[in-house]
């Protein structure tokens, strides 16, 4: 339970970055969170993303060759990152 409350508490972190100032703090609050990266960087957002991915993907490798129990298919987990980041891209309509 632990893990979910973090996964979902790091991704709002995640949005507040890259939403316009819509995030409500709490459930009907007043008060919306957003610095706006997807309006700021039209196209430059996604590669913002991407570095983002990149480090926290670098994070999951170096803690499963250092610890078995951790994860044991890193270059899986690239792989299926960088298709649905690809899927996500700005130019997927050019695909």
């Amino acid at each position: 339970m632990t893990a979910l409350g973090f996964a979902v508490f790091s991704h709002f972190l995640l949005d507040v970055l890259m939403h316009p100032p819509d995030l409500p703090l709490w459930p009907n609050a007043t008060i919306h969170l957003g610095f706006g990266l997807w309006q700021t960087l039209p196209v430059g957002w996604w590669f913002f993303e991407l570095a983002v991915i990149g480090a926290l993907w670098a994070y999951y490798w170096r803690r499963s060759r250092a610890d078995s129990s951790f994860g044991g298919r890193p270059f899986t987990i690239a792989g299926v990152l960088i298709f649905l980041h690809v899927f996500n891209s700005p130019w997927r309509s050019q695909f």
